[in-house]
């Protein structure tokens, strides 16, 4: 994988830290898996039909994704902006300063580049600031998913790529939490009028 590739998901990945609204989030979370994935395809010449085959689950998951979660936002609407308790700049540095000492501690992985291996680091910082920082709970599940693309990278930039067995496996996960994630997110909005995870902690038996 190109330092380019990589390094635009984590970028993607920052945008989606500040941004506030739910579809944007969702767009970029989408470019950021299509990135992923078109790195995929275009190394798969010359690998293993394994590979081949991890590689167009990586591009019908990018699909899956944006529609499901484009369809859950539209059958959700808020009648007001859920704001972050945390302000972008905030979020922002915050997250950059645990990026960074994150890949300063991580030992290096022999057998992974090291600009992926900094990349896929930053990637799992990202999505879980925004599962922490974030109140809405379509963000939270974007946070989710962004950490799974931080493992996709990694998996993609690793020479001959991971056995077949395990990238479907992590799709079957990836299913099964998104299903529940956004079982969840409907639950609370239709209990609560809005997807705003913060009104949880108002409720009492």
């Amino acid at each position: 994988m190109t330092d380019v590739i990589a390094w635009s998901t984590v970028a993607l990945g920052l945008v989606m830290l500040v941004s506030r609204r739910r579809s944007v989030c969702i767009v970029l979370m989408s470019m950021q898996s299509a990135l992923v994935g078109g790195e995929a395809v275009a190394v798969a010449p010359g690998r293993s039909t394994a590979f081949v085959v991890a590689a167009a689950v990586l591009v019908l998951k990018t699909a899956a994704l944006t529609f499901f979660l484009t369809l859950a936002v539209r059958r959700t609407r808020e009648a007001a902006r859920v704001r972050a308790s945390i302000d972008p700049l905030a979020r922002l540095t915050a997250t950059l300063i645990a990026s960074v000492l994150a890949m300063l501690l991580m030992p290096r992985i022999d057998f992974l580049p090291a600009s992926a291996q900094q990349a896929s680091i930053a990637l799992l910082t990202i999505g879980g600031a925004m599962v922490v920082m974030r109140r809405a709970t379509i963000l939270q599940l974007v946070g989710l998913l962004v950490c799974e693309n931080a493992l996709a990278l990694a998996a993609v930039s690793t020479p001959g790529g991971l056995p077949v067995v395990i990238e479907l496996g992590a799709a079957f996960h990836l299913a099964l939490l998104l299903s529940v994630g956004l079982a969840f997110h409907r639950r609370i909005y239709v209990v609560l009028g809005s997807g705003d995870s913060a009104l949880l902690r108002e409720l009492r038996d």
